[in-house]
């Protein structure tokens, strides 16, 4: 005859005791909080790269806009330099020409507009200096 098979005995949920565990000693939470400290340190340390690359791609953009600023004022200079030229050389002819005009015109002629011209716009441009170089807080002291 079969042999009852014995039953197999689940297993009995556990019941939490009513008890709430006291917290650990103290040492055992140095290892939690330096791996806290570590996870901070790295993440300081990558913002400082950061900051520092940051800090070297402004430090080359600053050096590329000063050169930028030099060409520029060069150019300006040379602009002001020609312009005082033209209108020495302009004002030169303009009288050259008025000289040799009839008295009796009422009106001068085109030298001699042009140089009235010149002496009106001796007036709005300004031979200015060369602008000081750009600072920055990134340059050292």
């Amino acid at each position: 005859p079969p042999q009852p098979q014995p039953q197999q005995q689940q297993p009995q949920p556990q019941l939490l005791p009513q008890e709430v565990p006291a917290p650990p000693p103290a040492n055992r939470e140095v290892p939690q909080l330096d791996a806290q400290l570590r996870r901070e340190l790295e993440d300081t340390w990558r913002e400082l790269k950061e900051s520092r690359a940051s800090q070297a791609r402004l430090q080359v953009e600053a050096e590329e806009l000063r050169a930028r600023n030099t060409t520029l004022a060069g150019y300006l200079a040379s602009a002001e330099s020609n312009a005082q030229k033209l209108r020495s050389t302009l004002s030169n002819a303009g009288a050259a020409a008025f000289g040799q005009q009839d008295s009796n015109r009422p009106y001068p002629g085109a030298a001699a507009r042009a140089a009235l011209a010149i002496e009106a716009s001796k007036k709005t441009t300004h031979v200015t200096q060369r602008p000081p170089p750009v600072e920055t807080m990134l340059d050292p002291p």
